[in-house]
């Protein structure tokens, strides 16, 4: 399993489970919890359910068929705005946090332990933010950088947030890594051009914020993301080009990229 290989961060992992395990003063500045527990469980969750039907022409079915997976006729998305009190955001690394039950709260689908995704050897300063809607955005250490999983993995989170549910009309607080690259930093941009009701925050990576109140959407569907809704994916589309400044246009011919 990926996570468990042996390597130079799996190796610091280990190690600063084990210290904290031996010291709580340790423990209390660089948390280390030993279980995980899904979103659903702990916070209040507000449902979105959709179904898509797959309409695929023949080139498109030609491709599917040499999938490991071969997708469905039908997806069914069930997708939930949670609301989580007194959690805190790890700056180290992206993951929410209950320092009261001291465990890590994960999406639906989620590894059932926690990982040197979780946590890293590095001490973080406990800040307590004021009463806002914080909506967390926060990916995983380095992780939060890459192209393909911030469009399919984190950007859809804001599809929904904005157009189906109520609280995405209300003055809301989105919480972002502070290294952002230059593209997701456009795109943010033309986001709050088109919903000025949003602003940002970058937590630092030297510290966890403490929120006494986290939005955060868990958008689980059975099969991998890169199969999101028409809807999804022209909202997608449009904010990208918009964000990098693309002119939209019909293309002359697709060129299809992998990984």
């Amino acid at each position: 399993m990926a996570v468990k290989k042996f390597s130079a961060r799996y190796l610091h992992f280990l190690i600063g489970r084990s210290l904290t395990r031996a010291s709580p003063a340790l423990r209390r500045a660089m948390p280390f919890y030993e279980t995980v527990t899904p979103l659903v469980e702990i916070g209040r969750a507000e449902h979105w359910r959709e179904t898509q039907g797959l309409t695929l022409d023949a080139w498109e079915a030609a491709f599917a068929k040499t999938l490991p997976d071969t997708p469905p006729a039908e997806i069914t998305r069930d997708v939930a705005l949670i609301a989580l009190d007194d959690v805190a955001i790890l700056g180290p690394t992206g993951a929410v946090v209950d320092e009261r039950r001291e465990t890590v709260l994960a999406i639906r689908g989620a590894r059932d332990f926690p990982t040197y995704h979780d946590f890293r050897t590095v001490p973080s300063r406990l800040v307590t933010k004021p009463p806002a809607n914080y909506f967390n955005m926060v990916g995983s250490y380095r992780g939060h950088q890459h192209f393909f999983h911030f469009l399919f993995d984190r950007l859809p989170r804001l599809y929904y947030l904005l157009n189906h549910f109520a609280l995405g009309k209300e003055k809301l607080t989105i919480v972002t890594n502070d290294d952002l690259p230059n593209f997701q930093r456009e795109i943010y941009a033309a986001l709050q051009r088109r919903h000025p009701n949003i602003s940002y925050e970058a937590i630092p990576q030297n510290a966890r914020w403490r929120l006494s109140r986290l939005y955060t959407i868990d958008d689980y569907q059975p099969i991998k993301r890169t199969w999101a809704s028409l809807e999804a994916t022209n909202f997608l589309r449009a904010l990208v080009l918009e964000g990098l400044g693309v002119a939209q246009r019909a293309p002359a011919k697709r060129l299809y990229v992998t990984r």
